[in-house]
């Protein structure tokens, strides 16, 4: 068992502390910045999964337009110009994407109190739209690179939409 005391009498002179400071004090600001710096190094971990995230998305989205001759594969790099071009290689119509910029347009309405349960009633309406819009140009994909339709379906997972964007972009062509 670790003895306290000794660390409570030792800590603020190694730390250059003078004796009217409060060794409890000490501790707590001790601890404070251990938190703070974990806080930072959880945001630099989720800031890097995200753009690798981004980046990996891009590039097989990118992949996947190539193989299917599409004029514009640059799109997948942009975004809002991404969903457009993965519901038009998908077959789907392109103004889908629209469906993206509804919550962003309505949800400033939302401080108005006699709109704030129109807005809120529209937008989860939009979310599932484009839930449901999204499942279906994946199963699109997938039959156009003759994998089962239901495959698509795995887009609805975060890890399994990551999955499957490989195999789209990189997998062999079963097509017959």
């Amino acid at each position: 068992m670790i003895q306290t005391e000794g660390v409570i009498k030792v800590l603020p002179k190694v730390l250059g502390a003078y004796d009217s400071v409060e060794p409890s004090a000490l501790i707590a600001t001790l601890f404070a910045g251990v938190s703070v710096l974990f806080l930072v190094l959880v945001f630099f971990f989720a800031l890097v999964l995200l753009i690798g995230t981004y980046v990996y998305s891009a590039l097989a989205l990118q992949t996947i337009a190539k193989r299917m001759k599409h004029e514009y594969s640059w799109f997948a790099w942009v975004p809002f110009l991404n969903t457009y071009l993965l519901l038009d290689i998908s077959g789907l119509n392109p103004l889908f994407s629209i469906l993206i910029l509804l919550p962003i347009i309505l949800t400033p309405f939302s401080a108005i109190p006699v709109l704030n349960f129109f807005v809120l009633i529209t937008n989860a309406s939009a979310a599932i739209c484009i839930v449901i819009v999204s499942a279906i140009a994946f199963m699109n994909l997938c039959e156009k690179r003759g994998l089962d339709r239901m495959l698509g379906l795995v887009s609805l997972i975060s890890i399994g939409k990551l999955i499957l964007l490989g195999i789209l972009a990189w997998g062999k062509d079963r097509k017959k």
